[in-house]
């Protein structure tokens, strides 16, 4: 019988530090960053970077994991793909729908099973966030999802995404910030309530304890996922020595090999506008409490 695949999924919005998160988890030995696995379809159509910084149709990893994994990237059913949204969770509701959607999805299963073996993966890590995107995954009886419910302060990820927006981000340049304020409680209860429903082991992270304290924060979720054992001698307090990760979409930070010093980013509090702030606190002041900011 294949090994048990054991998959770290890292759940939540948009603009919370998953990519910096899973940049650290992959310098950790055994752990097998893949970025937002979600995207690879988006990715090899426009042969954007892996996080090697190689083209990623010319990246020796993801040529190797897309051939086993589905016989190659023309294969890839992309109307399936994109249907891992969140808006489809109430499916696993219907009697029947876990034969259906295990068909359904095989190329999921597939790809997490090749980026296993390929990589040598103790553990998987993904960062493609969509709660039924998780869901799905722990149908297939031999993948165990740990779901990673990381948070950030809903004021620093709307200041991010106005500063990206206002860099010229076709991504978010249609998205308000009372959407955004809406969105980002909703998704961050759907993720809990997911995780319950298909009852895999959850826990919850603050981006700002990452940053504060790398270290604990790091050893809680190794301890999380069963890798209580693994080596941390990457960092030096605040500072993460950065290798190579073959990561599939997410933010600059992926195509970093060097010396990092990790700090908070709160620019949030000089750049966003005040009337985006106060809608933002108008909408999700009361619900932030649940998460401590």
């Amino acid at each position: 019988m294949d090994q048990k695949i054991k998959v770290l999924y890292i759940a939540g919005t948009g603009k919370t530090g998953s990519t910096l998160l899973g940049k650290l988890l992959g310098q950790v030995e055994g752990v097998v960053d893949v970025g937002e696995l979600i995207n690879i379809d988006v990715q090899y159509a426009h042969d954007e970077k892996c996080g090697c910084s190689a083209p990623v149709k010319s990246c020796a990893f993801w040529t190797q994991v897309v051939e086993q994994g589905v016989g190659g990237i023309e294969r890839l059913d992309r109307k399936r793909w994109h249907r891992l949204k969140t808006r489809y969770l109430p499916l696993l509701a219907i009697p029947g729908a876990k034969r259906f959607l295990t068909g359904y999805f095989a190329q999921l299963h597939d790809l997490h099973r090749a980026v296993h073996d390929v990589g040598g993966a103790r553990v998987v890590a993904d960062s493609s966030k969509s709660a039924f995107y998780g869901a799905v995954l722990n149908l297939f009886p031999d993948i165990d999802v740990y779901t990673l419910h990381l948070v950030r302060d809903v004021r620093a990820s709307e200041g991010s995404m106005y500063r990206l927006k206002h860099e010229g981000s076709e991504k978010f340049s249609r998205r308000s910030t009372w959407w955004n304020s809406v969105r980002w409680m909703l998704v961050n209860l759907v993720t809990e309530w997911a995780a319950k429903w298909v009852r895999s082991p959850y826990e919850r992270v603050r981006y700002e304890d990452l940053v504060a304290h790398p270290e604990q924060t790091l050893r809680k979720i190794l301890d999380f996922v069963g890798a209580s054992d693994a080596e941390l001698g990457f960092l030096d307090g605040n500072t993460a020595t950065l290798g190579k990760t073959h990561t599939i979409a997410g933010s600059g930070v992926r195509f970093k090999e060097s010396a990092m010093d990790l700090k908070l980013d709160e620019r949030w509090r000089t750049t966003l506008p005040e009337d985006k702030l106060a809608v933002v606190d108008r909408w999700t002041s009361r619900f932030r409490r649940r998460y401590g900011y």
